[in-house]
């Protein structure tokens, strides 16, 4: 009897143990937290990005009385510190976080009803969360558009020879990043105006520049620009990080009408170039 009574505890403890057990072996699940809200303004739009601890899924929804746009995470949470960011660029008056039931909303207040567009990336080299990224369009008039064309028209057929002149990166790009200091991007575009304003002291020559700010700016928008504005050349500038500090000097990359001739070759050089240890690499011109 005492024997059965034994058995009979042991597999009621074991039973109750086993919820635990299973619990316990398996794995926990990400954290949906929103970590940090970011902001760019654009000329034609301004970007929000949420930083995200994990991937996840979101919702976006449109809402009016007064106009905004939703976003809700379920089963999300918001971090500490996280509160309200006012913007008022004329696109975005604010943005609202709410830690909610069901999970964490973001609400991106809004002076009027406009378009919008959301879409999520992935983790990379130089952003290492998960990002969810909403671009609200300036609402622009007429008469400015035909404003800023024919501003582009007149450089166009001003007979000047133009030059297209884009700092790389911006707003949420921020490009290779510096050890003690700022990003790329912080560098780029007060070199880009310092060419721009020498290019301007020589008769015959116009400068004109892809983005004049700290804002975003497609790829496809920049030979926009470019084109809009009849550009004779297109100057991209960036600027390269590498950690032996010996390094200095410039590289020069261009579009060569004969196209490469060996690509083997040619890396094949690159590659043994990057083990010549020089003290100044002085001006490299590559075609």
């Amino acid at each position: 009897m005492r024997r059965i009574l034994l058995i009979m505890i042991f597999t009621i403890s074991l039973s109750a143990m086993l919820p635990a057990l299973e619990a316990a072996g398996e794995p926990a699940a990400p954290r949906r937290e929103v970590v940090s809200i970011r902001h760019w303004t654009a000329p034609e739009h301004t970007r929000i990005v949420l930083d995200m601890s994990s991937e996840c899924v979101y919702q976006v929804s449109e809402r009016s009385g007064p106009d905004r746009i939703v976003i809700d995470i379920p089963g999300g949470d918001l971090a500490g510190g996280l509160g309200r960011l006012e913007i008022k660029d004329g696109v975005v008056d604010r943005v609202r976080v709410n830690s909610l039931a069901k999970g964490a909303q973001v609400v991106l207040d809004l002076p009027a009803k406009t378009r919008y567009r959301h879409f999520a990336l992935k983790p990379n080299d130089i952003h290492r969360r998960h990002r969810i990224v909403i671009d609200v369009d300036r609402t622009i008039t007429v008469k400015e558009r035909r404003s800023e064309t024919e501003k582009a028209r007149l450089v166009a057929q001003s007979g000047d020879y133009i030059v297209i002149i884009d700092p790389g990166h911006g707003g949420s790009a921020p490009g290779a990043p510096s050890k003690f200091g700022p990003s790329e991007k912080y560098y780029t575009l007060p070199l880009a105006k310092m060419i721009a304003a020498e290019i301007e002291q020589h008769k015959g020559f116009k400068a004109v520049l892809t983005r004049t700010g700290d804002y975003d700016v497609e790829w496809h928008r920049r030979i926009e620009v470019a084109r809009e504005h009849g550009g004779h050349c297109f100057v991209s500038i960036h600027m390269n990080s590498n950690k032996n500090r010996r390094i200095k000097g410039s590289e020069v990359y261009f579009l060569s009408p004969e196209g490469a001739t060996d690509m083997h070759a040619t890396a094949v050089a690159e590659r043994e170039n990057m083990q010549i240890r020089m003290e100044d690499r002085g001006e490299l011109i590559d075609g």
